[in-house]
This record gives C-alpha cells, sequence and structure tokens, in this order.
C-alpha cells in the first residue's frame, strides 16, 4: 500500500497537469482496464447464480453492507481530522478495497464460496459511486 502511495505521489508530482488535460482518456482507458479484469473474474459467476441464487443474493447484500460500513466508519473516523472531501475520499477508499486481488493467492482448492463472494463483491465496487454520488454532493460544499 505504502508503495502504491508513493507512486501515486510520484505520478501526480511530475504529471499533474497533463493529468487533468487528460482526464477523459485516462477515465476511458481505466474504463477499459477495469473490464478486461472483470470479464475473467465473472467467469462461472451465471452458472452459479442460476442454480444458487439466494446464496449470490446474500453475498451481494453483504458486500453492498460490508462496503457501506467500511465506508461510514472510516468517513466518521477520519471525519475529525481531515477535510470533509478527504474524509468522504477515506471512508470509500476504506469500504472499496478490491477483494479480487486476493484471487492470485488463493490456492485452487480454496472454497468455491470465496471466489463467488469475490465476485460479488464486485457489484457494489462498480455500482456504489452512482449510489453515493447525491449524497457526497449534499456533504460537500461546492
Amino acid at each position: 500500500m505504502v508503495l502504491a502511495l508513493l507512486g501515486a505521489i510520484a505520478i501526480r508530482r511530475f504529471l499533474g497537469p497533463r493529468l487533468v488535460d487528460h482526464g477523459a482518456t485516462l477515465d476511458g482507458l481505466s474504463v477499459i482496464v477495469l473490464m478486461i479484469f472483470a470479464i475473467p473474474l465473472m467467469d462461472g459467476v451465471v452458472v452459479r447464480a442460476l442454480a444458487e441464487p439466494f446464496e449470490l443474493a446474500g453475498f451481494v447484500g453483504g458486500a453492498f453492507a460490508g462496503m457501506l460500513l467500511c465506508n461510514l466508519v472510516m468517513a466518521a473516523g477520519s471525519w475529525p481530522f481531515l477535510d470533509r472531501r478527504d474524509a468522504l475520499t477515506a471512508g470509500y477508499c476504506a469500504g472499496g478495497r478490491h477483494n479480487a486481488l486476493l484471487m492470485a493467492v488463493l490456492p485452487a482448492s480454496a472454497d468455491a464460496d470465496i471466489f463467488l463472494f469475490i465476485a460479488a463483491v464486485q457489484f457494489p465496487l462498480y455500482v456504489m459511486p452512482t449510489l453515493l454520488e447525491p449524497l457526497y454532493r449534499r456533504l460537500l460544499p461546492r
């Protein structure tokens, strides 16, 4: 995590103005990379969803609840120390960690439910920004 932070600081320092100028292009590239990552991650999820819809629904519901809870706890805990925007950003980052990276270290013999849960966590990762946008707009000064 520290290495990622240092990398982000270095990139921002050296490319800051150019990042702003090319923000739309970078956003588009991010979507393409996420889609390339998500497609293999969702392999087999449709079959499991059809076979076990209530289990998948429980995982998706738990993923949404967990993300919201982590978001709330981190935002509320950091609010006294950070400005409002940074506290909300810290909350979102705490709740929106990408658990799919765990798949790289899990053995093939791991319980199949772990892989289904990791796939279910992708739903709030992709949907939550849109759901939280109205709340963030109200909480952030213009």
